[in-house]
């Protein structure tokens, strides 16, 4: 699985294995005997391996379908920023409101406040 998925990224990456053994330091036999299973990188290689075409070493061993490296992948917003987007935009449909309406907001609030704490 590692030497598929390595002949895999590689190509996707439009290297050749001698660009990968120059990137790596090595000889172009040495990253061939990985592609092929002959031999395996170490833990410091197969990072540099995961690095170089922007796969997660999970991936690259097989342990998973999605190659997106952890520090790519898309992180989901926090509840903090949705509820802080959430007030910005009740703050700005406020600002739109006479003063008695204010008033009307504020009484509501107080209630939902006081429901809430009981």
């Amino acid at each position: 699985m590692l030497g598929e998925n390595l002949k895999r990224a590689r190509r996707n990456a439009g290297l050749t294995q001698d660009d990968v053994a120059k990137y790596l330091n090595i000889i172009r036999q040495t990253y061939s005997a990985y592609e092929t299973g002959r031999s395996t990188p170490n833990p410091e290689t197969l990072n540099m391996l995961a690095c170089i075409f922007e796969v997660s070493v999970d991936w690259l061993l097989g342990n998973t379908s999605d190659p997106t490296p952890h520090d790519k992948k898309e992180k989901a917003p926090s509840a903090e920023t949705e509820r802080e987007k959430d007030l910005k935009y009740i703050s700005e449909k406020i600002r739109e409101l006479e003063i008695n309406d204010l008033i009307k907001v504020d009484d509501y609030i107080d209630l939902l406040i006081h429901r809430h704490n009981k």
